[in-house]
């Protein structure tokens, strides 16, 4: 792992300097009177001028996604080698992004992570999550590999999760080519990409679908992850409004995820395939980093999915974090609580890998 605070400055757009001048009084503010960061609740009433995700059409909220990302997240920070990669998974074609640093360029034995991005199934891809990557890749050295899974309802569930294991797989077979040691090589995600990490890691230990997982992950870096497709928990019930992630865009996903109306309710839910909180045993599971955010539908589920993993005996760090919001990690352009949350995540990373390696 790189030692030594590294440069977080990058390239900066004009839509990002327009709402970094915006949003520059709420930047680093005291907390709003519900306890969240000034600057997420700024973006909430902002946010509330348009309709919400779940009015929107799959394309249209594709895009209402990529612009949230292009106006406030961080920096586009420099990579040494950034290159794109294409996959075949079941005769189609599917994206890769791999990041190394020169540092990663220099050496054959690095930790390498296998990275899903957010969205639900739905939205999100490669640009979405491409600065988060690039703030990985900078702040750890670790070589990075993004997931481009295909989404839904184009392609409905189990497609994304057989997309992540051939993603996963192909990590591991070209750890030579990409520099990195298998022993140093886990998985990780933010919201639904935390859901496919898991998936593959229980689909590791349990195969139930058509693409069976090479090898275990090393390690699982988990933010805030979605895990119950029930909607069943507390945090689900409270979260109702004021905020980007709601119940109702929880429901929005999941329904266009397993192609049906009321999909929660559905006896599909209910299956440990598709909500991976339901798995019976949790006992072969890697060490696990599990960061969960206080105004989030998903803070229960990345709770509970913690205790039952050391309740199994699984190694596990948590992180809680009650003022920031879900979708916090594309915040760090406006939010200076969003950019410590990240920045505090991705040390946790590097202490994961180290850990993890001396555990094996």
């Amino acid at each position: 792992m790189s030692e030594g605070r590294k440069s977080l400055s990058g390239q900066v757009s004009w839509g990002q300097s327009l709402v970094r001048w915006l949003w520059r009084n709420s930047y680093s503010a005291p907390l709003s009177e519900r306890g969240l960061a000034a600057s997420q609740e700024k973006l909430v009433r902002w946010a509330a001028l348009s309709k919400p995700l779940e009015g929107q059409s799959p394309v249209k909220s594709r895009k209402t996604y990529r612009l949230l990302d292009q106006l406030f997240s961080l920096d586009l920070l420099p990579v040494a080698e950034i290159v794109n990669h294409q996959i075949d998974s079941g005769g189609e074609s599917i994206g890769a992004r791999s990041y190394r640093t020169a540092a990663a360029l220099k050496r054959t034995d690095n930790a390498g992570l296998v990275y899903y991005h957010g969205g639900g199934c739905v939205i999100g891809d490669l640009e979405t999550h491409d600065r988060f990557c690039r703030q990985i890749a900078v702040m750890t050295d670790m070589v990075v590999v993004s997931i481009d899974y295909r989404l839904a309802p184009e392609y409905r569930f189990p497609t994304q999760i057989n997309d992540a294991i051939v993603g996963w797989n192909w990590a591991l077979e070209n750890v030579q080519a990409l520099g990195v040691d298998s022993s140093k090589l886990g998985i990780g995600g933010d919201s639904a990409g935390g859901y496919l990490a898991v998936s593959v890691c229980q689909q590791a230990a349990t195969s139930t679908l058509a693409h069976t997982v090479d090898a275990m992950p090393v390690f699982q870096w988990l933010i805030y992850p979605w895990l119950d497709c029930r909607m069943v928990s507390e945090s689900s019930k409270r979260c109702t409004n004021h905020m980007l992630l709601t119940r109702h865009t929880m429901a929005y996903f999941i329904d266009h995820m397993l192609g049906c109306e009321n999909a929660a309710a559905s006896e599909q839910a209910q299956d440990c395939t598709v909500s991976p909180l339901l798995a019976p045993s949790l006992g072969s599971m890697p060490p696990a980093y599990i960061a969960t955010a206080g105004f989030d539908p998903l803070e229960s589920e990345g709770k509970d999915y913690a205790q039952r993993l050391l309740s199994s005996g699984c190694d596990v760090v948590e992180d809680y974090f009650p003022e920031v919001m879900h979708g916090f990690i594309g915040l760090s352009g406006a939010c200076f609580h969003a950019r410590a949350r990240s920045e505090q995540m991705i040390v946790q990373l590097g202490t994961l890998v180290e850990n993890a390696g001396k555990a094996q």
